[in-house]
C-alpha cells in the first residue's frame, strides 16, 4: 500500500504527546519508530536501555510525566540485551551455560527457557517500577505479552474461545523416540515442531515421517565446534533426512527449549508458491495486511521469502477473504488487554479454511505497509489515543 495524507495523520499531528521507549538503543526498529514519530511532527522518544532499567530503576520513574506514552521494544536486534535477559533468567532456569560463550552475533540460536524466564522477570520489573510513576499510557500488557511469547498458552487460550488453530499433538515428550511413537499412535506423519518462546522461525523444524524415509526442512544449521555440534539460525532452510541426526537435532532442543508440537496443515498456494497471511491487528481492527510467499514449508520474510501482492490475493480467494481478518480480530478479543499484536493466519488449499497459528507481540514492524496513510507505528498511537478517549473516536 502506499502512503497518503488523510485525516487520520491531520489528527495525529494536531495532539502529539511524548514517547518514552524502552528499547536496545540504535536499533532498526528504534530508528523506524523516530521516523515515524518525526513524520506526524511529535517530538523524539526518550529511550530507555533494559540495561538501564535493571541497573537504575529510578531512571524509568524519572524519564516518565503526567501524561507520557510507554512503548516497549523487542530485545531480539541487541545480542547484548539478549546475553541481558539469559542472566535474570538463570535464578529460574539452571541449563549451566556460560552465556558469554554463546555466538549470538553469529546467529547461535538462543536457549529460550532461560530467555523467556529472564524476559518474564523483566517485564514483570518494569510494571513495578511503572506504578511507581507519573500517570501515563502503557502501549503493551504484561500479563498477555508473556502469554504471547508461549505458543503452547496462546494457541490454548484460542481453543478455549472456539478459534481454530493446528492441533497439538502432545506437550508431554521427552525424546524424539517418544515423538515418533507418539506419531505413530496418533497416526500422524507430519508435524511442526516450534520453540515455545521462539520467534522469526528460529529452532523450527517441519518434520515428515512414514515407515520408509524421515526428512525435516528446517532453520537449524549443524555446526561443529570445539568438539560439539552447536546449532545457529540459518535464512536458507537445511533439509535432513538421516535419522539420528534428526533425532539428536531434537533431542538438543528438548534440553535448552520447551517445544510446541503442532499438526502441520497445508498451506494454500498462488502463483506458484505457498503463502499465510501476516495481519497487525490494532485495536481490534485488522489493518495492516501482509502477503507472505514462500517455496517450502515456512513463509517468513527473512527466510528468503517476498511479498504477494495483497489486492490479487483477495480476488484469488474470492468469498473466502473475509473469514481471515476477521478470524484475526476474533482472535484479539481474546486479549482485550493489549491494544496491537501481529497475527499469522494460515489458508487452507481448496476448501480456504483459515487457521490461527501464532501472535508476535512485537509482530508490527513492517515498512511501507500503510493503513489510511499511516504505518503500523502511527495508527498503534492513533488507536491508544482513541481507546484513551484523548481524541474522539
Amino acid at each position: 500500500m502506499t502512503k497518503m495524507t488523510t485525516g487520520a495523520m491531520f489528527v495525529l499531528e494536531n495532539n502529539p504527546k511524548q514517547v518514552v521507549l524502552i528499547a536496545p538503543p540504535n536499533s532498526r526498529r528504534v530508528n523506524a519508530f523516530q521516523q515515524a514519530l518525526q513524520d506526524i511532527d511529535w517530538p523524539i522518544a526518550k529511550i530507555i536501555s533494559f540495561h538501564d532499567i535493571v541497573k537504575h530503576p529510578n531512571l524509568l520513574i524519572d524519564c516518565i510525566e503526567q501524561g507520557d506514552i510507554v512503548r516497549l521494544e523487542t530485545s531480539g536486534e541487541c545480542s547484548e540485551t539478549e546475553r541481558l535477559l539469559l542472566q535474570l533468567g538463570e535464578s529460574v532456569v539452571a541449563n549451566n551455560l556460560v552465556i558469554d560463550n554463546l555466538q549470538l552475533e553469529q546467529g547461535e540460536i538462543i536457549p529460550s527457557n532461560q530467555w523467556y524466564a529472564g524476559l518474564s522477570l523483566f517485564f514483570r520489573h518494569v510494571q513495578q517500577i511503572l506504578q511507581q510513576a507519573q500517570p501515563h499510557y502503557r502501549m503493551f500488557d504484561v500479563s498477555e505479552g508473556l502469554v504471547f511469547f508461549d505458543k503452547r498458552k496462546t494457541s490454548i487460550h484460542w481453543q478455549q474461545q472456539g478459534l481454530p488453530t493446528p492441533e497439538i499433538i502432545t506437550n508431554h515428550i521427552e525424546s524424539f523416540e517418544q515423538l515418533i511413537d507418539t506419531l505413530t499412535k496418533q497416526k500422524t506423519s507430519r508435524v511442526f515442531i516450534k520453540l515455545a518462546h521462539g520467534s522469526a522461525a528460529s529452532g523450527t523444524i517441519a518434520l515428515s515421517v512414514t515407515d520408509k524415509k524421515i526428512h525435516a526442512v528446517t532453520t537449524i544449521e549443524l555446526l561443529q565446534q570445539t568438539g560439539q555440534i552447536h546449532f545457529y539460525n540459518t535464512r536458507r532452510l537445511k533439509q535432513y533426512t538421516d535419522r539420528q541426526t534428526i533425532a539428536m537435532m531434537f533431542n538438543q532442543l528438548l534440553k535448552y527449549h520447551d517445544l510446541q508440537i503442532e499438526a502441520w496443515i497445508p498451506k494454500a498456494s498462488y502463483q506458484g508458491k505457498i503463502f499465510d497471511v501476516r495481519i497487525v491487528v490494532i485495536n481490534g481492527q485488522a489493518q495492516h495486511i501482509l502477503i507472505r510467499l514462500g517455496k517450502r514449508a515456512m513463509t517468513n520474510l527473512h527466510l528468503e521469502n517476498g511479498r504477494g501482492d495483497l489486492e490479487q490475493v483477495k480476488t484469488y480467494l474470492g468469498d473466502h477473504w473475509a473469514t481471515i481478518p476477521k478470524l484475526a480480530e476474533q482472535a484479539m478479543l481474546a486479549f482485550p488487554n493489549s491494544l496491537y499484536a501481529g497475527l499469522d493466519v494460515l489458508v487452507t488449499p481448496h476448501q480456504h479454511k483459515a487457521y490461527l497459528l501464532e501472535a508476535n507481540t512485537f509482530g508490527d514492524f513492517h515498512p511501507n505497509t500503510y493503513w489510511q496513510g499511516l504505518n503500523t507505528y502511527q495508527a498503534e498511537l492513533l488507536a491508544l489515543l482513541k481507546r484513551n478517549k484523548l481524541i474522539d473516536d
